[in-house]
């Protein structure tokens, strides 16, 4: 399946080979596996017993302390969806069928995620709360909602700062500007 790059995008094969960003998805995959399991340290819970707790997974009230981990499993899981998309759905506009595709992409991100939090009842010194679901589920809307509609702006951007000049001035304080943001949420 070709991708349709339109105009503003032309010129930008490496930039579009999907193969490319299956293998950067699954190198984030990996980040955010291991990410949620370390340090690695496994412990013996009765897999009936995780099931029980994991059926009564709380509620946590959270401080300002415990905000920054919250919005960082926002933040991890916005390029998961968004590098998922990509790999699967590619540029090529969205239609019905790319909907529905990213519709099924979010509900592999959230199948992900709990998959995750449960696994996370196997490793100390791991919290499994609704709270990470709840953020993970957040990260995953936007990430799928950036590639629906942002995509083009995204990588337009990511061509811009390639070329440089006066676009790559401007790409990259859109970047900054982006990740200051994303640091203000944090404590």
């Amino acid at each position: 399946m070709k991708d349709h790059a339109g105009p503003e995008l032309k010129g930008a094969a490496p930039l579009l080979d999907r193969k490319r960003w299956g293998l950067v998805f699954l190198l984030y995959l990996v980040f955010v596996v291991y990410g949620s399991l370390v340090p690695l340290e496994l412990r013996h819970v009765p897999f009936d017993e995780a099931l029980t707790r994991f059926s009564h997974i709380p509620y946590l009230r959270l401080g300002a302390v415990s905000r920054a981990d919250w919005v960082a499993n926002i933040v991890l899981y916005v390029p998961l969806a968004f590098l998922a998309c990509v790999w699967v759905l590619g540029l090529r506009r969205a239609g019905p069928r790319s909907y529905l595709g990213a519709a099924l992409i979010l509900a592999c991100c959230l199948a992900l995620a709990v998959a995750l939090e449960f696994t996370q009842m196997f490793f100390a010194p791991r919290t499994v709360s609704l709270n990470d679901l709840i953020a993970e589920a957040i990260g995953s809307l936007i990430g799928v909602l950036l590639w629906v509609f942002g995509r083009r702006r995204v990588f337009q951007l990511g061509l811009d700062f390639a070329h440089g000049g006066r676009e790559s001035v401007f790409a990259a304080i859109v970047v900054f500007s982006a990740l200051y943001v994303v640091l203000a949420l944090f404590p």
